[in-house]
């Protein structure tokens, strides 16, 4: 069992390495996978270092799944709840760094909703290239807010593809301790 996950974390630090050297196509896919394999790995060779029992290794991997799937369903709560389609002019970007230094930008928008006039941030973040392509300062966009909390807005109406792989790794941690053991 050792041997297993020694190659599954040698495949994450492998994924890493592409995302340090700007050779992943998908960051944030690859930055998932690349932490899938470290945390199955490294739990693969506890579990034989320590002698967990299997028991174990399943709640571990059920635990780790479940904070995936979690993430993976507030998204799609999030994109659920807002669903009022409203114009709203860009104003600018937030920009958040992470701690691997990789930065993304929050969209930053005013509109106009009930009457009241509101400026906030989307909860999606994009790179910069993506704002550079497809936002221009003090033009109009249709964002979507959701209705009970106006302030709540998002740019694009659709699941993203992270979210759908956080959900997928989310069942493969879940599933992989029941089929290894």
């Amino acid at each position: 069992m050792i041997y297993i996950g020694l190659i599954f974390l040698c495949l994450g630090i492998v994924c890493l390495f592409l995302i340090y050297k700007k050779m992943a196509l998908l960051q944030n896919t690859a930055m998932i996978i690349s932490v899938y394999f470290i945390i199955l790995g490294l739990a693969l060779i506890l579990a034989d270092m320590y002698l967990l029992d299997k028991d174990k290794m399943k709640v571990m991997g059920i635990g780790i799944g479940l904070i995936f799937i979690w993430y993976a369903i507030h998204s799609l709560y999030c994109m659920i709840k807002c669903c009022v389609k409203i114009t709203g002019t860009y104003i600018g970007s937030q920009a958040y760094t992470s701690s691997k230094g990789i930065v993304r930008y929050a969209p930053i928008f005013e509109y106009t909703y009930l009457g009241y006039h509101y400026q906030t941030q989307s909860f999606q973040s994009f790179s910069a290239y993506y704002i550079d392509k497809h936002f221009t300062p003090y033009e109009n966009y249709f964002i979507y807010i959701d209705p009970n909390h106006y302030r709540r807005i998002l740019v694009k109406h659709k699941l993203q593809m992270f979210d759908i792989f956080m959900f997928i790794f989310g069942l493969l941690f879940i599933i992989c301790p029941f089929m290894i053991s």
